[in-house]
């Protein structure tokens, strides 16, 4: 864990100490602040996860997991990022773990976020592929229709279908199939994109967030002092 990854997890982790219904997204940022959260079991907290990563993390360092399909009410979601743009109309993408749906149904659920990121991943212009996920079922019909798509709102766009080291597909935890957009440049509304991308209806999600109120973005400075933005 970086010196600056640790000081947004643990600050996050204090921030969580404000709430008793806790949802963990996934990924690397979620992973540091789970292992820095064991003070806040009891008290009748109920802690919640939107991936197999995360509740794996949960198990290692002793934290109850409470299921989803038991969850009345969610305070707070804590999530990272792959890139989020600096603008007054925020998005983030996030999916590079694969946990894109589930992500957004528990961001979709929260009451308040809390995202971490490190310098480097907020940004003027997007560079991170962008993951869509998709039914199996179809599949390269699906494929055909969502090349032609993309070539509208990207320069130079690729499809490629996420592998396994192993070479076979790459599930999610809902067992569909994840396909990453590379591209060298936006040049249409991402917005616009999403919406009509999940008409498809093979097409399950996007990793492109937006849209969520009361969003808090946690980060450091050049000096790894902690910076606060809502979003």
């Amino acid at each position: 864990m970086s010196d600056q990854k640790k000081t947004i997890a643990l600050h996050i982790a204090e921030m969580l100490q404000s709430y008793s219904a806790i949802g963990f997204g996934s990924g690397t940022t979620v992973a540091s602040i789970i292992s820095v959260s064991q003070h806040l079991k009891g008290n009748e907290r109920h802690f919640f996860s939107a991936s197999s990563m995360s509740s794996i993390e949960m198990q290692k360092h002793q934290i109850p997991e409470t299921s989803f399909l038991a969850m009345q009410e969610l305070d707070v979601c804590v999530d990272g990022v792959d890139q989020t743009v600096s603008s007054k109309n925020p998005m983030i993408i996030k999916g590079g773990g694969g946990a894109l749906l589930r992500e957004k149904i528990m961001w979709n659920s929260a009451k308040h976020i809390i995202v971490g990121a490190t310098p480097e991943k907020i940004v003027d212009h997007f560079s991170f592929p962008i993951p869509v996920e998709i039914v199996p079922y179809g599949f390269n019909l699906s494929l055909k229709w969502l090349n032609e798509l993309v070539s509208i709102y990207f320069e130079e766009a690729r499809l490629k279908l996420r592998l396994t080291p192993q070479g076979i597909p790459f599930q999610s935890d809902n067992s569909n199939w994840i396909i990453d957009i590379n591209y060298s440049k936006v040049i249409g509304d991402l917005t616009e994109f999403h919406e009509k991308a999940i008409q498809c209806p093979a097409i399950i999600e996007t990793g492109l967030f937006f849209g969520f109120r009361n969003m808090v973005l946690v980060t450091v400075d050049e000096k790894n002092k902690i910076e606060t933005m809502q979003l």
